[in-house]
């Protein structure tokens, strides 16, 4: 009996291991790939933070493709590279995001890689990075304070007339007014809102204006005409949203309609 329960014990180990090895392996979430970074680099520097700008070198690399054991090597090589002088990423490497990270609190600066105005591409931190309040842009750079920690992008201010999928992309910055050319007799309607953006409510936060659109309020969305959007498989509705609740202080997931664009916290409950 004892045999019998012995080979039966060793056959579901070779089915787990067999499993283990034949599964697909599923992408890492960018928090899951900065976690995973953060705590090589502590690991092999005694328990120091990673330089945000090194945090954002590694990530880039592993949505290239880079495993974490190549991110450890490259670690260890320029710690030795890089022992009395400022860690650099290697020639030729051009960013495209920063990560800014307001340290116990306090106000920081950080140089962005790129022209343009920038978005909350992925928030990092449990405070929340709120444009004007927490987080903000100025000439060159974004600054972040009182715990505000986030990836930052570019918002493309693309119209019609020289982007490749017909969507014109408006952002109210700061809450102020802004109009936006559309290059189209037609009014258009609302398909994607994007990160950071607050609520995008026809009539008082965007509207139709001459072969134009405009925003204000926070809102940051892209638009197109009625026909496109409907060919594109987008639903126009800009007043869908979900409420997800945390009970017991447990995780909750809750489903959300992928054709409303990337979600955003609107109200904290």
């Amino acid at each position: 009996m004892t045999s019998l329960r012995t080979n039966a014990l060793m056959a579901a180990c070779l089915a787990a291991t067999a499993l283990l090895h034949t599964a697909p392996v599923q992408a890492q979430s960018t928090r899951d790939n900065i976690r995973m970074i953060e705590q090589e680099y502590a690991r092999q520097s005694g328990g120091r933070p990673i330089p945000d700008a090194q945090l954002e070198y590694y990530l880039a690399r592993m949505q290239e493709g880079w495993p974490i054991s190549r991110v450890s090597g490259d670690i260890i090589t320029s710690r030795r590279t890089y022992a009395n002088s400022q860690w650099r990423p290697a020639s030729g490497y051009v960013a495209r995001e920063v990560i800014c990270t307001s340290v116990d609190n306090r106000y920081r600066e950080c140089a962005i890689p790129f022209r343009g105005t920038a978005m909350v591409s992925e928030q990092l931190s449990r405070t929340a990075c709120v444009e004007g309040s927490t987080w903000g842009q100025k000439a060159g750079a974004v600054w972040v304070n009182r715990g505000c920690r986030a990836v930052f992008g570019v918002v493309r201010n693309d119209t019609a007339g020289n982007n490749g999928n017909g969507l014109v992309t408006c952002t109210s910055n700061q809450g102020r007014y802004k109009e936006c050319a559309t290059g189209r007799r037609n009014p258009v309607v609302l398909v994607n809102r994007l990160n950071n953006s607050a609520a995008c409510v026809e009539g008082r936060s965007w509207g139709n204006k001459d072969g134009a659109v405009w925003v204000k309020d926070g809102c940051r969305a892209q638009f197109t005409t009625e026909r496109r959007a409907e060919r594109m498989g987008f639903t126009r509705d800009p007043n869908y949203g979900v409420t997800c609740a945390s009970t017991a202080s447990g995780r909750t997931i809750c489903d959300w309609d992928s054709r409303y664009g990337t979600p955003v916290m609107t109200q904290q409950l």
